[in-house]
């Protein structure tokens, strides 16, 4: 009543009743960690680690899993992300959610392993491995950057802007003349009218989510770029 009243938008999900969820992390669509959150018992709201009774094991079905990731991360383009699938008492497993941002819960000695696993996150012990554990996974996420983009290298005159036009003001006597004032040609004042090649402000901005683009040009003066 009170979010009609209100006219708040909302995502309402139905209660699946699990006793245990998956977490997976994966990066590029290879997972690189995981674990079961087993409640402690199946009317309990959440599988959390921070509330609740959860204990986590990370003897994951990982060779059956791999698949799956790899054409989730294929099809939805998210390529880094935390999972979370969760499988029901009824009918097929669910994707709850993936975010990109995730917490790395560690692996615990074998002594904490059928302990709410809150307990453990009190420990030093604890705070030691997450540290590993993230900095590990930053290094997986630089190298699969690094792999995964490439350079390109991209003209500016004539595959970003019209320089056409400007060599044609710069034309002696005129256009198409027999020879052309470089000296204006290039002046800040000329370079500075340069309009831009329809289409090429979109296409740099598409390739570069999967490549590190570079320009090419002669052009020494601040700001000529911009």
């Amino acid at each position: 009543a009170w979010l009609a009243e209100h006219q708040v938008p909302c995502l309402m999900q139905q209660r699946v009743r699990i006793s245990r969820d998956l977490r997976i992390t994966y990066i590029g669509g290879e997972i690189i960690h995981g674990y079961w959150r087993v409640k402690a018992a199946v009317d309990d709201l959440s599988t959390g680690t921070g509330m609740g009774g959860s204990s986590l094991d990370f003897r994951i079905p990982h060779a059956e899993l791999a698949p799956f990731v790899r054409e989730f991360a294929a099809r939805t383009g998210i390529d880094i992300g935390g999972m979370d699938i969760a499988f029901p008492e009824e009918g097929s497993p669910v994707v709850f959610e993936v975010s990109p941002i995730f917490d790395l819960n560690p692996e615990p000695p074998a002594e904490w392993a059928e302990r709410p696993y809150r307990e453990y996150k009190q420990t030093g012990d604890y705070l030691r491995r997450r540290a590993e554990a993230y900095a590990k996974c930053a290094q997986q996420i630089v190298e699969y950057a690094l792999q995964r983009r490439q350079c390109l290298f991209v003209d500016i005159d004539n595959t970003v802007n019209n320089a056409w036009e400007r060599i044609r003001r710069a034309a002696l006597p005129t256009w198409p003349g027999e020879t052309f004032d470089s000296d204006k040609a290039f002046s800040p004042a000329e370079l500075d009218k340069d309009q831009p090649l329809p289409g090429a402000a979109e296409a740099l901005a598409a390739l570069s989510r999967d490549w590190d683009v570079s320009f090419l040009s002669a052009r020494g003066r601040p700001g000529v770029f911009e």
